[in-house]
C-alpha cells in the first residue's frame, strides 16, 4: 500500500457552499493509488477462485506455447488441471448464510414502554417486507454480498429509498367537461367555451391551461390533445405516477462499485464514500425527475457515454486489448456518475452529511458554479451513511485488511494443482515412456517427454527400446490429502474428526452474518418510518389504526431488531438428541407447567416442513380468538337448549374452561339459568368435560413422575 497522503485539511465544501468537485475527484484517484495493493489482490482472488489464468485450454492440457510465449514447459500438452479448492469453501460458506438468512428469525423489540404498543404491527409490516413485497431485491444483493465478503474479505450493502415515476394517460371526454361546467367547475366552462375558436392566441390559452394542470405536457402535444377534443370528443393527457416506493439493497463490490479512503475502519466514521453507479440514456433523463438532478448536468454527462475511470484501475497489471475491448462493451450506452457521500463540519462546528452527485470525466466549473447533478444533505432521519459494512475477519481495525478465503486457502489450491499436473505427467510418462534409440539414428539427444526420444551413445548397435520409468504417480496421493486437511482444519470443515468445533465455527458464521444482515434490516425500517406512508402501513398490518411515520428522535431510537438462526436445525442427529431431551428430561420436569408447548411445535413444524408451515401454523392470539369465537358459539347452543359437541382432542381447553367459567359467574347468566333448567344442566355438563379434559395433562405427568404438581 502506498504512503501518499493528500492535504486533507482540504475541505469538501467552498466557501460558498459549494461542493470542492476538484478535491473529490483527487480523493477518488489518491484512493486507488493507496490501496493499489489491494486491488492488485482483489483480482487476483478472482482469478484464484475461478481457476483463470493465460494460454488456459477448456482440455485441462497446455497448448504448444506457454504463457510467456515460450515453449510449453515441461512439454507440449502437458497437465493444467483446475482445482477448484477455493471456490468450494466459499460456497459452502455462501450456502450457509444463504440458508441462515432464509431461515432466520427477525424480531422487532421496542426500547421504550410506549413502543412496544406498536411493535407487533412493526413486526407484520417488517415481514411483509421481507418475505413478499422485497424479497427478490434482499435475496439476490445479500448473494452477492456474501460472495464478494467471503472471496474478498468486505464488501458494502447501500440500504436507501428508491423512488422512480412513470407516466399513464388520463382519457377527457368532452361530455364529461361540460358536465363539469354546468355544476360549476370554472375551468371546465372555460375551456369548452373556447374550444372552438381558431384565434392563436385563445389556442394558445387554452393548451397554457392544460400545461398547468398536467405538468409532463408540452405546447405542441397540447395542441394536438385539444384538436382532438374537437374533432373526437376525446384527448388523452399525461399523469405522472410514483411507480417505485419502497426501499432498496444493492451489493457494492470495493474499487468497482464503492469507492472509500483505504485506512476506513467503518463506513459511518469515513471522511467519504463515492458510490459509482451507471445508468442509460433513459435512467439519467427520469434522474431530473426522480432526484432534481440540474439539466445542464445531464447533459454534460450524455456526453461521455462509455467513459469509465475503471480504465485506469488496472490492479498493477497491464491491460490486454481483450480487457480494454471487455470494458468498452460493458460501458457501451452507459453514463458513469458518483454519488459522493461526505462529513462537513458546519459553521458551529455539527458534523453534517452531504450528498453530492458528480463526474469526473465532464468540465468541473461554468460561469455561475460547479456543475452537479444535486448536491444537498443526506436526508435520512436515521443521521447514518446508508451503508453497511460486511466483513469476514476482525483481525484488524481497517476494513481493508479483512482477508477472504482466497487469500488464505489460495497457495493451498496451487499445492494440489501442482500436484495433480505433476501425478498426471508422471502417469503420462509411465503409459507412453520415451524411446531410448542410438544417437547415430535420430542426432543430439531430446528432453524427455512422452513417446519423446532419447539419444544413447553406445558401442555395439544397440537397438531401439522403451525407456524404464518408475510409476511414481500414486505417491502424490498422500500429499494431496495432507493439502486438503489443512484446508479443512483451517476451516473446520472436518465434521467427522471435531464435529463440536465444526459446530462452532457453523454458528459463528452464521451469527456474524445474521448480525450484520440486522443492521441492514434495522436501516431499512428506519427509512420506512420515514418515507412510507401511515396509509400504506394501515393496509399492510390492519386493525387498529397506529402512527407509523414518526419523528427523527423516535427512528434513531425506537426499536432493536434482531435476526437469529440456530445452525443444529441443519444436523438431523442434533435435531433427534434435542427432541429426546426435551420428551424424557425436560417435559416431565415442569411441573409448574411453565412451558408454553406452542412455540416449540411451531418450530418443529417450521423446521419438519417448511414447504406448508406458513399455512399450518398461525399466531398464539390468533388461535385464542378462534377457540374462544368457537366456545361463543357453544355458550349460545348451551342457551337454545341444545348440547354442543364435546370434543377430547386438538382444543385448548383450559382457555375454554376459563371463559365459561367467567361466563357462568355473570348475573346475568345465573338469572338466566334460573329460568332455564334444561340450559343450567347442560352448562354444568359442559364445565364437567372442560374441567375433565383439562387436568389430563397434568394426570399424565403424575403418572410419570408420581407426584403431583404443586
Amino acid at each position: 500500500m502506498k504512503n501518499d497522503e493528500l492535504n486533507h485539511g482540504a475541505a469538501m465544501r467552498l466557501d460558498d457552499d459549494q461542493p470542492n468537485l476538484s478535491l473529490m475527484e483527487e480523493e477518488l484517484q489518491q484512493s486507488t493509488e493507496q490501496a493499489s495493493d489491494r486491488i492488485t489482490a482483489m483480482a487476483t482472488d478472482e482469478d484464484t477462485r475461478f481457476c483463470r489464468w493465460s494460454q488456459q485450454n477448456a482440455s485441462g492440457r497446455k497448448g504448444l506455447i506457454g504463457a510467456d510465449g515460450r515453449p510449453a514447459e515441461p512439454w507440449a500438452y502437458s497437465a493444467d488441471t483446475r482445482h477448484h479448492l477455493v471456490d468450494e469453501i466459499v460456497r459452502d460458506q455462501v450456502t450457509m448464510m444463504k440458508v441462515a438468512q432464509r431461515r432466520s428469525r427477525l424480531t422487532v423489540r421496542g426500547t421504550e414502554a410506549g413502543d412496544m404498543a406498536r411493535g407487533g404491527k412493526t413486526q407484520i409490516y417488517l415481514d411483509q417486507l421481507r418475505d413478499t413485497r422485497i424479497r427478490e431485491n434482499t435475496a439476490t444483493e445479500s448473494e452477492l454480498a456474501a460472495n464478494w465478503r467471503q472471496t474478498h474479505g468486505f464488501a458494502l450493502m447501500s440500504i436507501t429509498w428508491a423512488q422512480e415515476y412513470g407516466r399513464d394517460y388520463e382519457v377527457v371526454t368532452l361530455e364529461g367537461l361540460q358536465q363539469a361546467a354546468q355544476q360549476g367547475d370554472q375551468q371546465s366552462a372555460a375551456l369548452v367555451a373556447d374550444l372552438f375558436s381558431e384565434e392563436p392566441e385563445v389556442r394558445a390559452a387554452l393548451a397554457a391551461q392544460l400545461m398547468a394542470v398536467y405538468e409532463d405536457l408540452t405546447k405542441k402535444e397540447a395542441l394536438s390533445q385539444l384538436k382532438a377534443l374537437k374533432d373526437a370528443g376525446t384527448m388523452e393527457l399525461p399523469v405522472r405516477y410514483l411507480r417505485v416506493n419502497e426501499p432498496r439493497w444493492e451489493a457494492l463490490k470495493p474499487w468497482r462499485d464503492v469507492f472509500l479512503p483505504a485506512n476506513t475502519e467503518q463506513v459511518q466514521n469515513a471522511r467519504w464514500i463515492a458510490w459509482r453507479v451507471t445508468l442509460n440514456a433513459s435512467q439519467l433523463e427520469e434522474k431530473a425527475l426522480s432526484e432534481g438532478w440540474d439539466p445542464d448536468f445531464i447533459a454534460a454527462v450524455q456526453k461521455t457515454e462509455g467513459t469509465t475511470i475503471l480504465e485506469n484501475i488496472d490492479g498493477g497489471r497491464v491491460a490486454t486489448d481483450r480487457q480494454t475491448a471487455d470494458r468498452a462493451e460493458a460501458m457501451d450506452g452507459l453514463h458513469e456518475v458518483f454519488y459522493f457521500y461526505y462529513t462537513e463540519a458546519d459553521e458551529h462546528g455539527v458534523p453534517c452529511r452531504y450528498r453530492t452527485v458528480m463526474s469526473p470525466h465532464i468540465a468541473k466549473d461554468r460561469l455561475d458554479g460547479p456543475l452537479y447533478g444535486i448536491d444537498e444533505p443526506v436526508g435520512y432521519d436515521h443521521g447514518k451513511m446508508p451503508f453497511v459494512e460486511l466483513r469476514a475477519e476482525l483481525a484488524d481495525r481497517q476494513l481493508i485488511e479483512s482477508r477472504g478465503v482466497a487469500q488464505i486457502a489460495g497457495s493451498w489450491q496451487q499445492e494440489k494443482k501442482h500436484l495433480r499436473d505433476a501425478g498426471l505427467n508422471q502417469t503420462d510418462l509411465y503409459l507412453q515412456p520415451p524411446m531410448i534409440r542410438p544417437e547415430r539414428e535420430i542426432g543430439l539427444p531430446l528432453k524427455i517427454q512422452p513417446r519423446g526420444e532419447i539419444g544413447e551413445r553406445r558401442g555395439g548397435g544397440q537397438s531401439t527400446r522403451q525407456m524404464s520409468v518408475p510409476d511414481t504417480a500414486p505417491a502424490a496421493k498422500p500429499l494431496e490429502l495432507e493439502v486438503m486437511g489443512d484446508a479443512d482444519r483451517y476451516y473446520a470443515r472436518d465434521r467427522v474428526a471435531n464435529p463440536v468445533r465444526a459446530g462452532l465455527y457453523d454458528q459463528d458464521l452464521a451469527d456474524t452474518w445474521c448480525g450484520e444482515l440486522a443492521e441492514c434490516w434495522g436501516m431499512t425500517l428506519q427509512l420506512a418510518q420515514q418515507f412510507e406512508s401511515d396509509q400504506k402501513f394501515h393496509r399492510i398490518v390492519g386493525g387498529k389504526p397506529v402512527p407509523f411515520t414518526v419523528s427523527r428522535d423516535e427512528i434513531q431510537g425506537e426499536y432493536d431488531l434482531k435476526l437469529t438462526f440456530n445452525t443444529d436445525t441443519l444436523d438431523p442427529e442434533k435435531m433427534k438428541a434435542k427432541l429426546e431431551t426435551l420428551h424424557k428430561l425436560i417435559m416431565p420436569m415442569d411441573r409448574a407447567s411453565q412451558i408454553n408447548p406452542a412455540p416449540i411445535v411451531a418450530g418443529l413444524v417450521a423446521h419438519y416442513f417448511p414447504e406448508f408451515s406458513d399455512a399450518a401454523l398461525e399466531d398464539v392470539s390468533q388461535s385464542s380468538a378462534r377457540e374462544i369465537e368457537d366456545e361463543q358459539k357453544n355458550w349460545a347452543l348451551i342457551m337454545a337448549g341444545e348440547e354442543p359437541p364435546m370434543h377430547e382432542d386438538n382444543q385448548n381447553f383450559q382457555l375454554r374452561l376459563e371463559w365459561l367459567q367467567n361466563k357462568m359467574e355473570q348475573p346475568g347468566a345465573m338469572a338466566r339459568f334460573a329460568q332455564l333448567p334444561d340450559s343450567d344442566e347442560i352448562s354444568q355438563k359442559r364445565l364437567q368435560h372442560l374441567q375433565f379434559m383439562a387436568q389430563q395433562p397434568q394426570n399424565a405427568q403424575t403418572g410419570r413422575v408420581g407426584v403431583q404438581a404443586g
